[in-house]
């Protein structure tokens, strides 16, 4: 009987790791833009506004690293996102009608500069 239940629980198993793995906006943001950056946005096409800066108050972006953005709390179907990001010395660079659900990385660089 042991033996019956091993494939049940392994295919559940599978699904839920699946599941919880799966995040459809998420992204891995790639600074090239020779600069530390100091603040992200990335929101729905949708909003008028940037919203918070999803690296808070005291993380930041070193030149040429990477760092992941979950997108947590958005519908599957909200695909299209505005980012952008500001460097050390108060230069913003933006990259326009992004789908999130594309992708998996996205390089700010200097031609992105506003």
């Amino acid at each position: 009987m042991k033996k019956i239940l091993v494939l049940p629980i392994a295919a559940l198993l599978m699904l839920t790791l699946t599941q919880c793995q799966k995040n459809k906006q998420g992204f891995t943001l790639k600074n090239q833009t020779g600069f530390e950056l100091v603040y992200v946005f990335a929101t729905p096409i949708t909003d008028s506004n940037w919203g918070q800066d999803r690296l808070g108050d005291s993380e930041k972006i070193a030149k040429d690293a990477d760092r992941y953005f979950a997108m947590d709390g958005y519908e599957d179907d909200v695909c299209d996102f505005d980012v952008r990001a500001d460097d050390e010395n108060q230069r913003s660079y933006e990259i326009r009608r992004v789908n999130l659900c594309e992708i998996d990385e996205l390089a700010i660089t200097p031609q992105h500069a506003q």
